[in-house]
């Protein structure tokens, strides 16, 4: 099929001699000028596209800046939440019915040794008998009632909970 038909060899080569009627006769072929129609469709839907991509853009850097400040408050808030965990599990590391047992059993040994020292003082004649017997009945009634509560917790943990 021929879309380029000059009727005659005369009017091809005033054609081919003069540009711009070459040019009006090449634009009024009708796949030419359909080509061309496309080709400006084409370029406006891609201005449009581009203009809509540029509209997008600072919404596009508003909501990236938005997200860095969220994401900085984010990790602060992380930060603070995990320095809260650490001192709550330190806290109820004290509270732990196993460290309540070894405190209590370290505070029985104190009392039992503080009756050895007592007795020690007053063999050395270092304490009169009557204090002896005062500080030293205190001290032993601490000690057994230290002694009861580390067998009730050696039986069941939950007495400290």
């Amino acid at each position: 099929m021929h879309f380029f038909s000059p009727s005659s060899l005369e009017e091809l080569e005033e054609l081919l001699a003069d540009p711009i009627a070459f040019e009006e006769h090449l634009y009024s072929l009708p796949r030419i000028a359909e080509a061309q129609k496309l080709r400006e469709e084409v370029a406006r839907v891609n201005a449009e596209a581009a203009g809509k991509t540029l509209a997008l853009q600072s919404d596009l850097f508003n909501s990236r800046e938005s997200l860095r400040a969220t994401q900085a408050s984010f990790l602060a808030a992380l930060e603070s939440y995990e320095q809260c965990c650490k001192r709550y599990d330190a806290a109820m590391l004290v509270m732990a019915p196993d460290y309540l047992l070894s405190r209590l059993r370290a505070a029985q040994a104190e009392s039992d040794e503080l009756c050895d020292s007592l007795v020690m003082s007053l063999l050395r004649g270092e304490l009169p008998v009557d204090e002896f017997l005062k500080r030293y009945r205190e001290a032993r009634r601490v000690y057994h009632a230290r002694s009861i509560r580390v067998e009730r917790g050696e039986r069941d943990a939950t007495v400290f909970l």
